[in-house]
């Protein structure tokens, strides 16, 4: 199955933000940061990137920024190709056909906008193709409670990804979809659910050496009534380059010393696009390619030595029970009563 070649998401989100915004421009100027987001996988598929400006904090203390229109943009390789961009009312800049980039070529991201030129600094496809099997166990852990006074056991489910260790250094970065089925108490008629937070990604780097397999969780997943009919965890997983793989670990360094992603941080983390003529203005965000592949496991409370969740009706607004109509569950968002093709 081929993956969506382009995996892009807001980075105001996920690197910019304060308690008190900082501030890039002299007092009294408006504030004009572009913000460029992107990745390009070896599928085939359209080349696409998110071009946004102006990040702020809203009221409600949220990151937002506006789209960016009018820009040329395009993607140029060393060996002569170059597929042009085009952009939408979103700031979606989309190549017109899809495309399959070239092993051994570099390529660069050149954005043309407002009289200046802003390029990505060029990057080929990694070259480690890795074959990744993944696992699950059972597992407790500890976790305070709503006044952070007791440590509770949480049971749950620890997946892992099994990377192979190679002759070269290699990085990895994992984001999952989650799927789980939801059965009525009374009727046992069942839904199913799935649930994707993009803000949520897992980094190995994994050092040359003899041939074996290093694990590394990339999900926990607490006992309840996801569990209680089937379970499955689809491991998207991206083979990236050195300057990605450090790009990221800030980001997801300073996001768990914040919290989330989506809380506050101190400071921008500055990503791989500059101003051609002024290496001095701030641009946000990160532009890279990478290899993908992915993979499905699944699992349930009957293969699990949980104790069973459900306890039966009147219907409790909780995850450990659902009684009422299992479309409706998490106000029907994300919720298909159409069975996957794929599930087991």
């Amino acid at each position: 199955m081929n993956a969506k070649n382009f995996k892009a998401y807001i980075f105001v989100l996920l690197l910019f933000g304060c308690q008190e915004p900082i501030d890039f421009t002299p007092s009294g100027e408006d504030q004009a940061i572009l913000i460029v987001s992107g990745s390009i996988s070896d599928q085939e598929g359209f080349i696409q990137t998110l071009l946004t400006k102006n990040p702020r904090i809203n009221e409600l203390g949220l990151s937002e920024s506006d789209p960016v229109l009018g820009a040329l943009v395009s993607l140029a390789g060393d060996n002569g190709e170059s597929y042009e961009l085009i952009g939408n009312i979103y700031g979606q800049y989309v190549s017109r056909e899809q495309h399959i980039l070239t092993s051994g070529v570099s390529y660069k991201l050149v954005i043309e906008l407002e009289g200046k030129r802003y390029e990505s600094i060029p990057q080929r496809l990694p070259e480690v193709i890795a074959d990744t099997e993944l696992s699950f166990d059972p597992d407790v852990r500890q976790r305070l409670n709503s006044r952070g006074t007791v440590s509770l056991d949480v049971e749950g489910v620890k997946v892992s990804a099994n990377v192979p260790v190679l002759n070269r250094k290699a990085y990895y970065k994992w984001f999952n979809y989650n799927y789980f089925i939801i059965e009525e108490a009374h009727s046992g008629d069942r839904c199913f659910v799935s649930n994707f937070s993009p803000e949520r990604f897992s980094l190995l780097e994994v050092n040359a050496g003899s041939p074996g397999r290093v694990s590394t969780e990339i999900a926990f997943i607490e006992n309840g009534l996801k569990l209680e009919v089937d379970y499955a965890l689809q491991a998207n997983q991206q083979v990236i380059n050195e300057e990605t793989y450090e790009y990221f670990r800030k980001v997801k360094e300073q996001s768990e010393r914040t919290g989330t992603l989506f809380d506050p941080v101190p400071q921008p983390i500055l990503g791989n696009i500059f101003n051609v003529e002024d290496d001095l203005e701030v641009v946000l965000g990160h532009f890279y390619l990478y290899r993908f592949s992915f993979d499905r496991i699944f699992f349930n409370q009957s293969e699990l030595p949980f104790t069973p969740t459900r306890e039966g009706c009147p219907y409790q607004p909780n995850d450990h029970e659902w009684c009422g109509e299992c479309r409706n569950y998490n106000g029907g968002i994300n919720v298909s009563q159409t069975r996957p093709e794929w599930w087991r």
